[in-house]
């Protein structure tokens, strides 16, 4: 997309192919055919005729929405009188009131109610640099002191923009509070359409003192899962984030941003780690939250520091803005309502009931020291019965949140579930935190290479050590781009400790930028969304993938990686070192993955270039890239279900591990 030209209107505007102009709108190309049946046609003086199969119809600006007969432009608050208790504005979504103090905006934001003795905050949905253009709106709705409140958030991307496919969210949550605070009961309908995907839930969360229960529909299954709390607090909500496509923009709930400022202990140091409770993925993971310079006791200024979030709050503890700087949009305090939250009926559900976790390992926490001294938290499994049992070291992802999760995008514990499967095959394993992350020491904000490795090996010799574990017999595992760090370890100068095989899920072996642009387009593909479309987003993840190699980006973060670790991935090339390693590699990936591309035959290239003989590759069919079952047509609506490692998934690795122990 770029600007467009003198005296148009300050949005996005399509890049239109040969023979294709933008509307004035910005947001759609139309031929540029004979004009000669627009004489006379002025469009109200707000849009621009254009001739289309033979007819003239008007493509009229923002707020201003075609006649009937398509060939005037109609003020998009004519007759709208906002009830006498506020003044009706045309924003790009359509018409909204902005209401006089006692009155909010109604949830259609047509016209205007008394507000009684609740408080209400309303917000905007914006692109950073086209802040009059409004892509949704939010309402927190506080009742009395904060026992009870409700969150309505609605937003929109254009057809046009997404190639003629529907980007778009509404959903609904509602808050129990107890007298300090805390959330007792949340409650959550929910509704997105990203192209020819569609979503829609509902779910109840129940909050103890120990830990939550929360059921939820998700398509036509239910499901419940229980979630112990870690910390000494329960966690707070977020509703969104991190679900495809959607990432970032996701991250709305006004009331979490309220709740993480009332948790936050200012002048307690920073980063400060916080539990989060995540509805859409019905997950728990952890943030973590700075305090900015310009923070002030009547103005307080957060930051989340691994997404590139900062919240500025008023003087009574609620958001005034959120500005999420990796996605380029922001939401702002203002005048309004929600938009329309109509949503689809949802269809009868019947019982999901993912196969259980085995309860045979024997699981315990484990210090480890990295060469700096940074204290990373991991967790040893152990079989049941005497050992010394072969080893697994399940190398950290500093992309994923913690020591259970590879990947910040969808947070499934898939370490986890690989870890008490192994144990019940045998196997002892171990996982940490990358540094930076979960309970784990260190800046995750400018972590290097090196001191990932460091950290790697630092945690190969703690298993080596550990009772119970064979040092002779120790496997390194990795997932997706853990794949860098895990080769990197199997290199002699790396000094990371005798390994005896590797095993590579969804390896990352070299050219991260071509991970990098295939995990951001792939899913939009398998929603269906256009081809040109597709395109301009490959643009824009290359011309970042560009600065970060020359070490010219602007922020110092990406995908909540640093800048600096990335210019050292993107030249990264583990051929030699996967071919040269003398121990049995096995690499897997299943079919149907929409986050890493396939390089298996890399990974047979390899061994073929060094003479290797005992390197073998399998792809997996049916499964994705966190080894789930579904396929692509499916696989952005199922993931979001508790995960289920079936054998298929289990099968290949723990005969493989069996087969060179």
């Amino acid at each position: 997309m770029a600007s467009s030209g003198p005296g148009a209107v300050a949005v996005p505007t399509c890049l239109c192919d040969t023979s294709y102009s933008p509307t004035a709108s910005g947001w759609l190309c139309l031929p540029d055919t004979d004009t000669s049946l627009c004489a006379g046609i002025t469009c109200s003086g707000h849009g621009t005729c254009v001739s289309v199969a033979g007819q003239p119809a008007c493509v009229c600006d923002v707020g201003y929405p075609a006649s009937t007969d398509g060939l005037s432009c109609v003020d998009a608050c004519l007759g709208i009188t906002c009830g006498g208790h506020g003044t009706c504005t045309a924003e790009s979504s359509g018409p909204r009131c902005s209401c006089v103090a006692g009155y909010q905006a109604s949830f259609d934001g047509l016209s205007c109610e008394a507000t009684d003795d609740a408080t209400v905050l309303t917000y905007r949905l914006v692109l950073t640099d086209y802040p009059d253009y409004t892509l949704g709106r939010a309402a927190l709705t506080i009742e009395g002191d904060l026992t009870r409140a409700e969150e309505t958030v609605g937003y929109t991307q254009n057809n046009d923009w997404w190639g003629g496919k529907h980007i778009g969210r509404r959903w609904r949550q509602r808050w129990t509070l107890d007298g300090g605070g805390e959330p007792t009961t949340v409650e959550i309908d929910d509704e997105s359409e990203e192209g020819s995907v569609s979503r829609r839930r509902h779910g109840i969360a129940i909050v103890g003192t120990s830990g939550l229960s929360y059921t939820f529909q998700r398509l036509d299954q239910i499901a419940t899962v229980s979630l112990p709390h870690v910390g000494a607090q329960p966690p707070v909500t977020m509703m969104g984030a991190f679900e495809y496509l959607t990432s970032a923009i996701g991250c709305s709930s006004m009331l979490f941003y309220t709740r993480l400022l009332q948790r936050f202990q200012s002048g307690s140091g920073d980063p400060q780690v916080i539990e989060v409770f995540w509805p859409t993925s019905a997950t728990l993971s952890r943030v973590r939250v700075s305090e900015d310079a310009a923070s002030t006791a009547s103005k307080p200024v957060l930051l989340l520091v691994d997404h590139a979030i900062t919240v500025t709050y008023d003087d009574k503890g609620y958001p005034e803005s959120v500005d999420m700087a990796q996605e380029g949009i922001r939401w702002e305090r203002c005048d309004g309502a929600p938009a329309d939250l109509n949503m689809d009926q949802l269809e009868p559900g019947t019982t999901y009931t993912p196969d259980p976790l085995p309860a045979s390992g024997q699981e315990s926490s484990l210090a480890i020291t990295s060469t700096d001294g940074t204290a990373l938290a991991a967790t040893l499994t152990l079989p049941t019965g005497s050992g010394p049992f072969p080893a697994v070291l399940m190398v950290g992802d500093p992309m994923g949140q913690d020591r259970d999760t590879p990947m910040y995008s969808m947070p499934r514990p898939l370490m986890q579930h690989l870890a008490a499967h192994l144990a019940t095959a045998g196997h002892a394993s171990l996982r940490y935190d990358p540094r930076g992350r979960g309970q784990s020491g260190g800046d995750g904000t400018s972590t290097t290479a090196a001191q990932l490795v460091q950290d790697a090996a630092a945690a190969h010799q703690a298993l080596a050590t550990a009772t119970g574990v064979d040092a002779s017999r120790i496997f390194v595992l990795s997932h997706g781009s853990g794949a860098i760090t895990a080769i990197s370890l199997l290199a002699p100068s790396s000094k990371g400790g005798v390994t005896h095989g590797y095993l590579a899920l969804a390896p990352v072996i070299k050219e991260l930028d071509q991970v990098t642009l295939y995990h951001g387009t792939e899913h939009l593909k398998a929603a269906g969304l256009s081809t040109k479309f597709v395109q301009q987003f490959e643009k824009a993840i290359n011309d970042r993938l560009t600065d970060l190699a020359a070490g010219t980006y602007s922020q110092t973060t990406y995908a909540g990686l640093p800048a600096g670790l990335w210019k050292e991935w993107l030249t990264f090339d583990g051929s030699g070192v996967l071919g040269a390693f003398a121990g049995p590699v096995f690499a897997v990936r299943g079919d149907q993955d929409l986050d890493f591309p396939d390089q298996l035959q890399a990974a047979q290239d390899a061994a073929t270039a060094a003479s290797k003989t005992n390197l073998s590759t399998q792809s997996l069919a049916g499964l994705g890239s966190l080894l789930s079952e579904g396929d692509t047509s499916s696989l952005l609506e199922r993931t979001l279900l508790p995960l289920s490692l079936t054998t298929a998934a289990l099968g290949p690795i723990t005969n493989w591990l069996d087969a060179n122990k």
